[in-house]
């Protein structure tokens, strides 16, 4: 039987919707808002977006990051005869046109070149995500069902994952701070025993050197978390209400 799950963080109408004869279930994804499982053993991963929420998502990175997260599980697939075939989508709902070279929205005329909305999909697929429409939210579920059946360009081997362990809190935390993402964050919550405070002092020290993690990014980090050039964190067994002190 092909299952659908649907991303904890989606609206409950999505939660709600029956998608024919799949079974459904809710669970926080890393990767999509929907992920599909075929009965041919092919799974899909879903990235849905209104069309509001594509240009939004344009604008502040999110689409971007979005794609490329997908693309990284496309690049970790390889072909093998007893793996599952995996391919990701970006579906979106509503209207977008183009008109003198502006963007219309829902009928309303954006301060966006056209060209740019064309840009941002064409990057998309170059992530190996591939892109679909549909004129509103009601598009949805007949969208979903229709990947049951539909011949999918672009699908890989997934690699046999290893034993799912669930994410820790200091990971989730890390993996959001600005250029660090899943891996690195993996890799600072090891070194620093998933101590988060600790994890922080060695993602912000500009003495120290770490894979992946440059002079910008740490730099990035150390505004997103208010240190200072002058200042550095200390981690205590007594904490006596200062995360860092002054050099």
């Amino acid at each position: 039987m092909a299952v659908v799950v649907i991303d904890s963080r989606e609206p409950e109408w999505i939660k709600k919707l029956p998608f024919g004869d799949c079974a459904t279930t809710v669970s926080t994804l890393d990767v999509g808002d929907l992920q599909v499982i075929r009965d041919d053993n092919t799974m899909i991963f879903v990235e849905r977006k209104t069309a509001s929420d594509l240009v939004a998502s344009i604008e502040d990175g999110r689409l971007q990051k979005q794609c490329a997260a997908m693309g990284e599980v496309m690049r970790e697939a390889y072909s093998h005869e007893e793996g599952r075939r995996i391919t990701s989508i970006l579906f979106v709902t509503g209207q977008l046109s183009p008109r003198r070279g502006k963007t219309v929205l829902e009928g309303v005329e954006i301060n966006w070149k056209w060209a740019s909305i064309q840009g941002a999909l064409l990057s998309a697929q170059a992530y190996g995500v591939q892109v679909y429409f549909g004129e509103s939210d009601y598009d949805v579920e007949p969208f979903i069902l229709s990947l049951l059946k539909k011949e999918l360009f672009g699908s890989f081997y997934l690699k046999p994952t290893k034993e799912h362990k669930d994410l820790s809190q200091t990971i989730n935390m890390l993996a959001n701070l600005p250029g660090i993402g899943l891996q690195k964050a993996v890799m600072l919550s090891e070194r620093s025993n998933d101590n988060l405070i600790d994890a922080l002092r060695i993602a912000s020290d500009k003495d120290m050197k770490l894979p992946g993690i440059g002079e910008k990014t740490k730099q990035a980090i150390r505004k997103a978390i208010g240190i200072a050039d002058n200042e550095t964190i200390l981690v205590a067994d007594i904490v006596d209400g200062e995360n860092y002190l002054k050099e």
